[in-house]
């Protein structure tokens, strides 16, 4: 199985992009920002006294009318916030544009926030690419900031790392936090912003994370990797706090550990069952912990077959670092060697591992058709992830013929012995599929509850639904925000249907023409 590596910019675990929201009307060094898509934070915003009566909001429009830019694009703030005037973003769009019109600096920033998160007009993130490069050059450091992330990334303009990190680092050089802690998040990844200008270019990635370099944004993926090496529970425990404490609420959602400080925690069953949890719905991290908890014995006692089931559940559901976890550990040859033993002894637990390896490349000795053999018998014992996997192969056409029909009956099998993971299939792959649903909201509540604990899988399935307007309202910044959180965790499939979705309005210009994968 190759692993695509997935990029992009600042936005992704936020709004639509990373972006930020709106800022006050004054000079560009000054501007705040408004932080994901979240309602603005009205003391941010430069606005009239309270006092103010209708009179000055009539001047406030006439002034507007006349051309007055501070005056439209105040305006168009109150329009976004509701003050004096009713909430209405289209009117707020307008008003923004406007003032951008006539190049004001905040104008155009603020405006491609609107472009970029669909708020009051279609969404189009080339339109607000040149929005964000405007204002970067007049020095604006939130622009500078989000410009560089985008130039980090492969689907508005062609990566150029450099430059990228050139311009994030002007804006962290003027104060703006967010693009300090990015530039700490590419250190974490291996990517160091030198000096100066583009003329340095950064130090790349170690050999170990090389396949990174092409695409991801390094410093915006999310962080969840082992040492490999053998290490002590207590070093382990010391990396999931660490996780608790500077990883991205992404992260601690995807481990089941949302509500837990890393003060609390603490090796017992408590934590093992919240990771377990996380992981029985389908979340990739959680089930990459839990197989490095099994194999080296952590809270729970050591099985390395358990190990190995868990890692193999990851991979199938893309998690990046699963076939580095799962190769090191067959490192150790007579497991490998005991798991072929117990297969040829009927232990469905190994049939499943052993078909496994050989899904991912790790096991040459067998053939794909003895693999799906090993496979039916683990699942005529009703061995739950043998007939989840089953299910993928009918699915997808994978060593048998396809059969959708099949692989749903087979996944229910797995749904009725409690699998949530085959739960949240069959709603994903109804909504996905092309047969009409009478009533998608039962479908559209699975997948978001189980989305917010850590499935990638229905994280995946909600994008298409918002992308497509099947049980929702088509939203296409809120299926971008989705699709881009999914592909930062992993998912190819949620990267190309992201780069799909920018595709279709790319302009037919040299200057948006990205490098193919």
């Amino acid at each position: 199985m190759i692993f695509r590596p997935v990029f992009f910019i600042a936005f992704l675990l936020l709004a639509s992009v990373a972006l930020p929201m709106i800022s006050r009307a004054q000079a560009p060094k000054k501007a705040a920002v408004f932080k994901e898509n979240k309602a603005p934070t009205l003391n941010l915003i430069r606005r009239s006294d309270e006092s103010y009566q209708l009179w000055e909001e009539f001047m406030l429009m006439q002034k507007a009318n006349n051309g007055d830019v501070n005056a439209q694009h105040e305006l168009g703030i109150r329009y976004l916030i509701g003050r004096g005037f009713g909430v209405d973003t289209v009117k707020s769009a307008y008003w923004i544009q406007k003032a951008a019109d006539q190049d004001y600096v905040i104008a155009h920033y603020n405006i491609g926030v609107f472009l970029n998160n669909g708020w009051g007009v279609p969404w189009n993130p080339f339109k607000a690419f040149e929005h964000f490069q405007f204002a970067a050059q007049q020095e604006m450091p939130e622009a500078e900031y989000v410009y560089g992330s985008i130039l980090t990334d492969n689907l508005v303009v062609p990566q150029n790392l450099d430059e990228g990190i050139r311009w994030i680092k002007k804006s962290a050089d003027a104060g703006y936090v967010p693009a300090r802690d990015a530039l700490v998040d590419f250190e974490k990844r291996g990517v160091v912003a030198h000096a100066d200008s583009a003329e340095t270019p950064p130090k790349h990635l170690s050999k170990k994370d090389s396949s990174l370099a092409s695409s991801v944004p390094l410093w915006k993926a999310v962080l969840l990797d082992f040492s490999d090496e053998t290490v002590s529970e207590e070093d382990e425990l010391a990396f999931l706090k660490e996780m608790l404490r500077s990883g991205s609420p992404e992260l601690k959602n995807a481990l089941g550990l949302a509500k837990l400080s890393a003060d609390n925690l603490v090796a017992d069953s408590t934590l093992l069952r919240m990771i377990e949890d996380a992981a029985d719905v389908g979340s990739p991290e959680a089930l990459a912990v839990l197989g490095r908890f099994y194999e080296k014995g952590i809270i729970a006692q050591k099985n390395l077959m358990l190990a190995a089931t868990e890692y193999l559940r990851a991979i199938r559901l893309e998690f990046p670092r699963a076939p580095a976890l799962l190769w090191n550990m067959l490192q150790e040859k007579k497991f490998l060697q005991q798991v072929h033993a117990l297969a040829l002894q009927g232990n469905a637990s190994a049939e499943f591992v052993s078909a496994g390896l050989v899904s991912v490349g790790f096991d040459p000795q067998l053939p794909p058709q003895e693999a799906f053999r090993l496979l039916l018998k683990a699942s005529s014992q009703n061995h739950v992830q043998s007939l989840i996997e089953i299910g993928i192969c009918y699915y997808s056409g994978r060593w048998v013929e396809a059969n959708k029909e099949k692989a749903a009956e087979l996944w229910m099998r797995a749904a009725l012995l409690g699998s949530r993971e085959a739960q949240v299939r069959l709603a994903a792959t109804s909504v996905i599929g092309e047969t009409r649903i009478e009533n998608y909201g039962i479908l559209i509540a699975e997948l978001d509850s189980a989305s917010h604990k850590g499935s990638l899988l229905a994280h995946v399935a909600l994008a298409h639904c918002y992308e497509t307007g099947v049980g929702v309202g088509r939203n296409k910044s809120e299926a971008v925000r989705l699709y881009r959180e999914s592909a930062y965790r992993g998912s190819q499939i949620a990267y190309y249907a992201l780069k799909k979705m920018y595709d279709e309005l790319r302009p037919n210009s040299e200057k948006y023409r990205v490098k193919e994968d």
